[in-house]
Formats: C-alpha cells, sequence, structure tokens
C-alpha cells in the first residue's frame, strides 16, 4: 500500500501500462525478467516498485542481520544513474521511516569513491547503482543493449561472470533485464522468466520470423505485378496468409485485384461473427485493414504481407503483434513477413533497415541500393553542385543516414587518383609575387591559402555562396573549414599534381551497426586510448586496398607492437563488415558528371 501511495502522491502515476502489469505479479513471486521496448515505454517502471518493496520489506523493523546492498542495478552511465537513484530515494524515503541507519540508495560511478562506497557496502544498505566499468556486482541490467554497444568486451565479460556466479531461479537470484532491442543469445536459458515485448517487430526478432523487403515502382504496386506473383508461389490451400493495408480504398483495391485472378480471399473489413468463425477454421488469404488488427483472431500466420504504408511508424510495428500465436507456437515454423515499399516510402524503409542492421539481421547489399537510389533522383531533378560532397559516401560508396544536406553525386574530377608528394609550398608562396588570387573558384580545384601562419594547399569542396568557400586541407591534419573567397590563391601546377601529405586513411567497410552509421563517443575514445597513442617511437603500416578523392582505404593497420586495428573493432566494438564498399566506388567513378 505504502508503494502504491508513494508512487500516485510523488510521481503521479495512477494507471499502469499493460507491460507493467504482465511485469509486477511475476516479479512478484521472484521470477526473473526481461523487458524489451523503447525509450518512455514504462521499462524502468516495471521493476522500481517490485526492487521498492524488497528493500522495505528487508529494513522495515530494524533487524538488519545482513551486510550489503539487497539489490544492485547496473545502468549505461552517470547520467541515468543518477536518475534511477533520485526516483529510488524518493520511493523509499516515502514508504519506509524505519530502518535505523540503513543508506537506502548507494550510487558508485567512478574509481575515486570506491573506498568510501566499500565501507557502506560493508553496513546493510537497501540498492547499489553503478556503471558496467566498474563490474561490481549487480542483479539488474538497465538498457541492456546500450551496455553492449558502449563496450562489446566488457559486455560479453559481464555476462558470463553472471552466468557463472549467480543462479537464477525462485528463492535466489532475481534478474532483471531492460532493454530498447532483443538481442539474441542473451539471458535465454533463465529458468521462469517473462519476456515482454513492447511492440511485435522486436518479438519477430526473438522469434527468428523471417524479414524481407520488396522495393517496386509506382505502377507496380499499384497493379500488383509482383505481389501476385508472390502469392503464386504460395500453397493457398495449406497456408494462412495476411495481408494488411491502411484505408478502405486500399482494401477494396487489393480485393479486386485478387477477384480479377479468381484468387480466393476473406476482405476482413468488420468484425461480423461468421467472418470470424471463417478465419479461425480456414487457411487462405485475409485482407486486413489496421483498424481490424485487434479484432483479428486468425491464429497461426505462415505469410504476413504489409502492403501499404501507415501514417506512423509505431502503428506499421504494430502489424507483426499478428504473430503472437507464432511466437508461443515454438515447435512450429517461425513464419515470414514480406514489406512493400515504393519510392514514396523511404521514411519507414529506412527505419526498417536500421531495425535490421542494429538485430545483425541479413542485410540485402539491395535494400541499401534502393534506398540511395532514391536519393540520388532527387538531386538529379533537383542539381545540388555546389553543397559539400557528402562525407559518409566517401567512407562507404553510399550514403544511409536518416536525412542528409550534403551532395551525393560526384564530379568527375573528384574521382581522380592522388599521385605524388608536394614540397616547398610555404617557401614558393612566401613571396607576394606568387600570390595570384584565385577568382572563379569551383569544387574539386586545388588552392594555396595561409592557415596558422603556413601556406598550404587545399581543395575546394563546396561554394556555399560568392564570399564563403569551404575547403578540405591537403597538406597538414585534413581538416574540413570554410574560408573567404579573398584568402585563396591560385595553386602553380608543379604543386597541383602532387598529393597530400595529409593522407587520409580509413578502414575498409568497417561500419557500426546503424544506418547512421556514427561510432559513439565511448568507442571513439576507446580507440583513441587503446590503439592511438601517438609519439615520436610509434610507428604504424597498412598494406593500401585501393585509393579514392584522395583518401586511402586499407583493411586494417597495425602498431608497431602488432596490434591490428580492424580485430580490435570487430572483436570489441559492435561492427559491420560491409564487404561491397569498393564495388560501389567502381560504380560511382564510373557515373560522375
Amino acid at each position: 500500500m505504502k508503494i502504491r501511495n508513494s508512487m500516485m502522491k510523488h510521481f503521479a502515476i495512477e494507471k499502469a501500462r499493460r507491460e507493467q502489469r504482465c511485469a509486477w505479479p511475476h516479479l512478484a513471486y521472484g521470477h526473473s525478467m526481461i523487458m524489451i521496448g523503447h525509450e518512455k515505454c514504462g521499462k524502468t517502471w516495471s521493476f522500481i516498485p517490485i526492487l521498492s518493496q524488497r528493500i522495505y520489506n528487508a529494513i522495515k523493523g530494524g533487524n538488519l542481520e545482513w551486510a550489503g546492498p539487497i539489490c544492485i542495478s547496473v545502468v549505461v552511465n552517470m547520467s541515468e544513474g543518477k536518475t534511477l537513484a533520485k526516483i529510488m530515494r524518493e520511493m523509499l524515503d516515502f514508504c519506509s521511516t524505519d530502518g535505523g541507519n540503513v543508506t537506502k540508495v548507494v550510487t558508485l560511478f567512478d574509481n575515486s569513491s570506491i573506498k568510501e562506497v566499500s565501507k557502506i557496502l560493508c553496513r546493510p544498505c537497501g540498492i547499489l547503482i553503478t556503471t558496467v566499468e566498474l563490474l561490481l556486482q549487480l542483479q539488474l541490467l538497465d538498457n541492456l543493449d546500450e551496455l553492449r554497444r558502449t563496450n562489446r568486451m566488457k559486455f560479453m565479460t559481464l555476462i558470463n561472470w553472471l552466468v557463472n556466479k549467480f543462479k537464477f531461479d525462485k528463492d535466489q537470484t532475481q534478474l532483471i533485464i531492460t532493454s530498447r532491442l532483443w538481442m539474441e543469445g542473451v539471458m535465454r536459458t533463465l529458468p521462469n522468466v517473462i519476456i515482454i515485448f513492447e511492440d511485435g517487430l522486436e518479438a519477430c526478432a526473438y522469434r527468428g520470423i523471417k524479414l524481407n523487403l520488396e522495393f517496386v515502382s509506382a505502377t507496380d504496386h499499384d497493379e500488383g505485378i509482383t505481389l501476385l506473383k508472390t502469392l503464386t508461389h504460395c500453397n493457398l490451400k495449406m497456408e494462412r496468409i495476411v495481408i494488411v493495408c491502411h484505408t478502405n480504398y486500399e482494401s477494396r483495391h487489393l480485393s479486386e485485384l485478387l477477384k480479377a485472378q479468381n484468387i480466393p480471399h476473406i476482405n476482413f473489413v468488420s468484425p461480423i461473427e461468421t467472418i470470424e468463425k471463417k478465419i479461425q477454421n480456414e487457411k487462405g488469404i485475409i485482407i486486413a485493414k489496421d483498424d481490424m488488427l485487434p479484432n483479428l483472431k486468425c491464429g497461426y500466420i505462415d505469410l504476413l504481407i504489409c502492403y501499404t504504408l501507415t501514417n506512423s511508424w509505431h502503428r506499421y510495428k504494430a502489424r507483426f503483434n499478428l504473430f503472437y500465436t507464432n511466437c508461443k507456437s515454438l515447435d512450429k515454423r517461425p513464419g515470414e513477413a514480406l514489406m512493400f515499399f515504393n519510392e514514396m516510402a523511404t521514411e519507414q524503409a529506412w527505419l526498417f533497415c536500421d531495425f535490421i542492421l542494429k538485430h545483425d539481421l541479413p542485410m540485402q547489399e539491395e535494400w541499401f541500393k534502393h534506398l540511395f537510389n532514391f536519393r540520388l533522383q532527387k538531386e538529379i531533378i533537383q542539381p545540388q553542385y555546389n553543397i559539400n560532397l557528402c562525407t559518409q559516401l566517401l567512407s562507404y560508396g553510399n550514403c544511409s543516414r536518416r536525412s542528409c544536406r550534403f551532395r551525393h553525386r560526384l564530379l568527375a574530377k573528384e574521382a581522380q587518383i592522388p599521385s605524388y608528394l608536394p614540397s616547398g609550398v610555404h617557401v614558393y608562396y612566401r613571396q607576394e609575387v606568387n600570390q595570384i588570387p584565385l577568382l572563379n573558384p569551383s569544387i574539386g580545384d586545388v588552392c594555396i591559402l595561409e592557415v596558422d601562419k603556413c601556406y598550404q594547399r587545399a581543395v575546394i569542396i563546396g561554394v556555399d555562396s560568392d564570399e564563403v568557400i569551404g575547403v578540405r586541407l591537403l597538406d597538414w591534419d585534413g581538416r574540413y573549414i570554410e574560408v573567404l573567397k579573398t584568402e585563396l590563391y591560385q595553386c602553380h601546377e608543379h604543386f597541383s599534381t602532387q598529393m597530400s601529405q595529409a593522407i587520409e586513411l580509413r578502414l575498409t567497410g568497417l561500419m557500426p551497426y546503424s544506418m547512421d552509421r556514427l561510432w559513439t563517443t565511448a568507442e571513439s575514445r576507446y580507440i583513441r586510448h587503446r590503439f592511438c597513442k601517438f609519439s615520436t617511437d610509434h610507428l604504424y603500416s597498412a598494406n593500401i586496398d585501393f585509393a579514392f578523392n584522395n583518401i586511402l582505404f586499407v583493411n586494417t593497420i597495425y602498431s608497431k607492437k602488432g596490434d591490428d586495428l580492424r580485430e580490435i573493432l570487430l572483436n570489441r566494438m559492435y561492427a559491420y563488415d560491409d564487404e561491397f564498399v569498393r564495388s560501389r566506388f567502381i560504380d560511382m567513378a564510373l557515373k560522375a558528371v
């Protein structure tokens, strides 16, 4: 009662979400739980009442015959830890007025406070909240997917330590895991565990349901050409197929397409009892709208076809709730889902591909091509020759950002291979007679400018206005900077054909598991400390795969000690190896304008 009153008074929580209603009874019996869902879906409040109740029951009455914390929570970072600590303090301060000198909430976020925290842990205390880096004892893993992404090596050490250290069962250790993503192979063998999914698409990743995309033209989509070909390969007498659309018009249109081909089907447009019984008892094709899906009790599905779009990604994912029976029927084939997208559906297609990558599911190169081609088609209609070239394009041969304001069509001179090392630029341009202004700068031109009291070469990468020019330095650090047009000088032919001294090296095809392809700050910091300890006696070696646009692509980089950078990234980070990068650059160079 005190826990409930605390939730209502301090946090204005009067009604539990459905996921929380599933979690609380299970946790109250001492069983373990895994909850998968997006941010702010109620994951944290699925365990806070139970933790608070456990701590309150242990310390009430002052019978303190133990040492150490009752609960231990591992969080992603200090910010999340402080938020959880604030909530737990308010919960426990309100619902417990006894307990003696028990420290209800203990936090540990840096090494400097280990001694002080160790003394506290020698006495009875409520909950310890810490980070994975410190690897102290724990029982609750909050946002497990972020822990894995931040440091794969420590994550696996943590999981192996957990499995070997504790026995997770009733009256033993209780484990609670929250995560935004389902991760195959993590905690699948927990006894009496309840797994709660906030959306059906995540449950599909858990069940192993095959997910496919089909990119079609607007004409194909309207006439159902690919859809009808797909249905001809199905056994309509033995399989249950559900085709989902969004509006009444789309539902009628699909029904007419099937009727024209004499394909039997049920158009589920209203919850009529006779139709519902027929759906439950017969195989074949069912056409259903999104707003009818909660009433569609069709049982096991062999194939789900998402044919048209919805008005939101959240509602689109709700279609996969139809696989509920598939997820419970572990003795049957998982089933399949097929999503149709045309050139107007780039947003949903991007979100789906991002989901595939983050779950380490098979990602087709053809999907990358379609998404990138949609972006190129827009630039063909509206050319953007004066805008900077996309840096992701120069790293991977395409751009898979959700949105990008940079240029993606390559100019012919940008596809040229670099040649030789320069010399004498600064000495030559210190003489004013050689400082000839560059009057008509254009993208790809090599020019001279003074940076940090030294004359050096740069290549023009963007002309933002008549006065502001974007350049990349060639002979020092490869920075991208913006300068005034009046600061640029003509580059003598002797220097313009020579290769840059500041050579940019990139590992061919190595990228994070996301469509944005952004490494986290923690990942970058780890590589700097683990591998890039530059000093006068540090030597690095690499074999060049190919060169493109003044960038050298290498398979890996070796340190003087023999450390392999690629191996470090693949083994210790959550990295994806894209094998199609070189072929994309070849294709891009051939199509340069």
